[in-house]
């Protein structure tokens, strides 16, 4: 959300990664201990798990690099 006012414009955000994704976080570890809990197979795999760092370290690389990196 954008605010104009007598200081100026400005943008308001979440402070912060972790407040911002809370509620997926907290999901995320109830469905952890549901797993545990009564011998569940976890909703996402560990090649999952690899996935989204792969991906996650491609994004840091092309912000820092300024170029495309090729997932492929």
């Amino acid at each position: 959300m954008e605010i104009a006012d007598a200081h100026g414009i400005r943008t308001l955000t979440t402070p912060t990664f972790y407040e911002r994704f809370a509620d997926a976080f907290l999901r995320e570890e109830m469905h952890f201990v549901d797993c545990v809990r009564f011998d569940r197979t976890p909703a996402l795999t560990l090649h999952d798990a690899s996935e989204a760092t792969r991906i996650g370290i491609a994004l840091r690389t092309s912000l820092s690099e300024r170029r495309v990196v090729d997932l492929g």
